[in-house]
Parts: C-alpha cells; sequence; structure tokens
C-alpha cells in the first residue's frame, strides 16, 4: 500500500513538473501547463497526505518530496536534454543514499 501510494505520488509530481516546463517554454502554453500542472499536483498532494496516515510524517515527507525532485530531475534529463554538472551529480547520489538510509531505519524500528 505505502510502495503504490509513493509510487503514485512520484508519478503525479513528475507529471506535474514536466507539464510546468511546457507550459513554460512558450507565454502560448503558460496558461494550461498553469492549470493542468496544479491539477496534477493537487491530486499528488492529496496521496502524500495518504502517506501521512501510513508512516511517520518526517519520513513520509523525506521519501515523497526526496523521491519526486529526484525522479523529476531524471524526467527532465531524458525529456528535455538537462545537463548535469559533477556536483549536481552528486547531490543526487548524497541525496538518493540518503532517502535509502532513511527507508532502512524505518524498516529497523
Amino acid at each position: 500500500m505505502i510502495l503504490g501510494l509513493l509510487l503514485s505520488f512520484w508519478g503525479l509530481q513528475i507529471a506535474s513538473q514536466c507539464i510546468y516546463k511546457f507550459g513554460s517554454m512558450s507565454a502560448r502554453y503558460w496558461i494550461i501547463g498553469f492549470i493542468l500542472g496544479n491539477v496534477f499536483g493537487i491530486v499528488s498532494m492529496w496521496l502524500q497526505m495518504k502517506l501521512y496516515t501510513k508512516m511517520d510524517c518526517g519520513l513520509a515527507m523525506g521519501l515523497g518530496v526526496g523521491g519526486a525532485f529526484f525522479f523529476s530531475q531524471l524526467a527532465f534529463i531524458v525529456i528535455f536534454g538537462a545537463k548535469l554538472g559533477y556536483t549536481q551529480i552528486l547531490a543526487y547520489l548524497f541525496m538518493t543514499l540518503g532517502m535509502v538510509l532513511a527507508g532502512i531505519s524505518a524498516v529497523k524500528s
């Protein structure tokens, strides 16, 4: 159940961020990007609230928002060809390590 909520949250956040990016690429698409991005974002926040009921709020926030950020960045790389510097790559590796450690510590508790 928790994994399904996390995956759904991440997917909606990725969709929301990509829609915002598409909307920002042209003034013509700005308002539709803003509206659709917020629709996906609002639904994702509902899922995050569900995560808060299923697990510790700090862990839900860390895994939810951390994963959404990380996977959105990967989507930007794949879809938009975003370029990363070495320090950004290092930061993403540390962030991923932190999420894994937080998840492992929750299992042991």
